[in-house]
């Protein structure tokens, strides 16, 4: 232990000494100086080096409090206790709310009340900085929670502008030259309408957990197609470069989104370098991770540093916290890094970041390794959008009703256009023939989207469903989810991405119909064990989508009554749910499961890391949150056809195995 004894007495420096000596303390070292100027240089330049300081309040260059006041300022992270001559509660008590830790008056100091003091005030200490440290992740939770609110409050409706004022866009751009200053004046008016949708989706991001698709990715190739956007962006004055691993692995990613946070740390490098500089992009390979945080597996690491002003640790302790911004008000939303952490985090990565003013900034990324090969990023084929369909439309916005009734018109849709779920109904009860689809906000005055459906799909069950939202809540989407005959369809979009969803949505009727006559996979009947309930209810409403017959649980205490009652194939538990994880679940079904023949048990996490450790427990397959359930149905009827016994451990790498 490093003890640093501010005191100018010699003869009570050495008595301090020696109690420190016999105070049976392991390792003592004692550092000694005798004016406060010498002691806060010496915390400035060492204070990770010291464990406590023993401070006399008199000092030749310092009395009384503003001696506490001076040492607490200049090492808020080591514990200080005054060790004075002066008995007097008063200056104890002020003493106390200075900062020290505790008082002790030097008569009545020994080697044991010593040792107890350093101990008591080294544990208070620490227990503090935990409180305060706590106390900020509590704050920082209920102003995401607020953010979450606000979002929540306000994305319905601005989406439903944005859907109006981008969709039109595209409209007027098709009908006017290209070359015009009126093509140029709506081209910057879509521009600022995708920021602005793209704003609320950062909003409703980091308020509450998105799910992502994560798949393996090629970072080189994103980097690529993402290049010549950031060469816009930055402008002439700053040099982009490139340094690619010819030999990169795949990783964890997911290209969007990936690219977002590319152009996210761009745009701040940009910033920072005002008067040019040189934006790199590195990328490589980290076995092992590199990091203490990540040494438990291989990792792809991508870099990207500047030459700007750089930041100074008050800065840089900030950086990540929603709403902080250096920029000027109006200038930076204080929300791009925010959702660059929270998209690293959802891949199952880490960021880190250095920085020095005046050199400037270098943050690294490091996403998990894949052994997968990357889906090849190919722009998608040209699509047929055209149809003759009628189409039941409900929508409460007159200018979004208007705007997407003359959108499917003009493709040759037949369109029944209605602003509420009770004018539907009635148009719908004046028809003869049934509609092909319904198209229906999720959130309206009166009747709700889901209702709507429900009562439609009554009159014409073979219609197919697509639902529309700029923001939903979450009862809402689980009755939607638990329907599962729906496409989802988020605002704002234009009228090309509405008239593809249409067709997709209509043909995949017909493909459909084809499948069956091929005849259907037979069904599994499936137990899902996980606490959180939104996973419960998107694995339950997904894989019933799939045909399979499912029996969702909270607790893996709740395992036999399920297996008692059903001839079980499959069950899926969390790694991590209370009451003994998934090791608990295995040994529940050794016990009960009749017969001895073991149905297969399929492990989630969201922490890729633990899979291999659960696939020696005894588990059949591990696959890793958010979860694709179509390759999971996929895999789970590969894994129930093996023979007992002979059943492949790796059936289920999923994406980040």
């Amino acid at each position: 232990m490093r003890v640093l004894l501010i005191e100018d007495d010699p003869d009570d420096a050495l008595l301090m000494g020696e109690y420190l000596q016999d105070a049976e303390i392991e390792g003592v070292e004692l550092i000694h100086a005798d004016r406060l100027e010498q002691a806060v240089r010496h915390l400035a330049e060492h204070s990770a080096a010291v464990d406590v300081a023993l401070l006399d309040l008199n000092l030749p260059d310092s009395r009384g409090l503003a001696t506490v006041r001076a040492v607490v300022e200049s090492a808020s992270d080591v514990p200080v206790i005054v060790v004075t001559g002066l008995e007097d509660e008063d200056m104890a008590l002020a003493a106390v709310n200075s900062g020290a830790q505790d008082y002790l008056v030097k008569g009545a100091v020994d080697e044991v009340v010593l040792r107890r003091a350093i101990r008591y005030a080294i544990e208070r200490h620490r227990l503090e900085r935990e409180r305060a440290r706590l106390a900020a992740e509590l704050s920082d939770a209920q102003k995401m929670k607020a953010l979450g609110l606000l979002a929540g409050g306000i994305a319905h409706d601005f989406n439903n502008m944005l859907t109006v004022i981008i969709g039109h866009c595209r409209l007027v751009r098709a009908e006017v030259d290209a070359t015009s200053r009126v093509a140029s004046s709506v081209a910057a008016i879509s521009t600022a309408g995708e920021r602005a949708a793209e704003l609320t989706k950062r909003l409703l991001a980091l308020g509450r957990e998105e799910l992502v698709a994560p798949r393996p990715v090629d970072a080189n190739a994103i980097i690529g197609e993402v290049h010549a956007l950031l060469g816009k962006m930055l402008g002439e004055d700053i040099r982009l470069e490139l340094d690619l691993s010819e030999a990169l692995w795949s990783c964890r990613g997911e290209k969007t989104q990936l690219t977002q946070v590319l152009v996210n740390l761009a745009v701040n490098a940009r910033d920072a370098m005002m008067e040019g500089g040189t934006l790199t992009i590195e990328t490589s390979n980290r076995p092992l991770g590199g990091t203490a945080e990540a040494a438990a597996q291989d990792f792809v690491a991508i870099t990207v540093r500047d030459t700007g002003h750089g930041m100074d640790a008050e800065t840089l302790e900030r950086i990540f916290e929603p709403f902080f911004t250096t920029k000027e008000r109006g200038v930076g939303t204080g929300l791009g890094l925010a959702s660059v952490l929270a998209v690293i985090k959802r891949l199952g990565g880490f960021i880190t970041v250095s920085s020095e003013v005046g050199l400037g900034t270098r943050f690294s990324i490091l996403l998990p390794r894949c052994e997968d090969l990357p889906q090849q990023l190919t722009p998608p084929a040209a699509q047929a959008t055209e149809g003759h369909e009628t189409v039941l439309l409900v929508e409460d916005d007159d200018a979004v009703r208007e705007f997407m009734a003359g959108v499917l018109e003009g493709a040759g849709y037949r369109v029944i256009a209605a602003a509420s779920g009770d004018e539907a109904l009635g148009r719908l009860g004046e028809r003869v023939s049934p509609v092909q689809l319904l198209v229906t906000d999720l959130v309206m005055p009166g009747m709700n989207g889901i209702e709507l459906t429900e009562r439609v799909l009554r009159r014409s069950p073979q219609a197919e469903v697509i639902l529309m939202s700029g923001y939903a809540s979450d009862a809402l989407l689980r009755r939607g989810m638990e329907r599962g005959d729906f496409r989802l369809l988020e605002k704002p979009f234009d009228g090309e991405a509405l008239l593809v969803t249409v067709r997709e949505t209509l043909d995949r009727r017909a493909s459909a119909s084809g499948a069956t006559s091929l005849g259907k996979p037979t069904p599994l009947s499936i137990v899902v064990v996980d606490d959180d309930p939104l996973v419960r209810v998107v694995l339950e409403a997904s894989l019933q989508r799939e045909g399979h017959e499912v029996i969702v649980l909270a607790s893996p205490e709740e395992v036999p009554g399920a297996l008692a009652g059903a001839d079980v194939d499959v069950v899926i538990t969390d790694v991590n749910v209370p009451g003994g994880g998934a090791l608990r679940v295995l040994e529940l079904i050794r016990a009960y499961v009749r017969g001895g023949e073991r149905c297969s048990v399929v492990a989630i996490s969201g922490d890729p890391r633990v899979g291999e450790r659960m696939l020696e427990a005894g588990c059949d397959a591990f696959y890793a949150k958010p979860i694709d359930v179509g390759e999971l149905s996929a895999a789970l009827l590969s894994l129930t056809r093996q023979p007992a016994g002979a059943r492949d451990r790796s059936a289920l790498a999923g994406p980040a195995s």
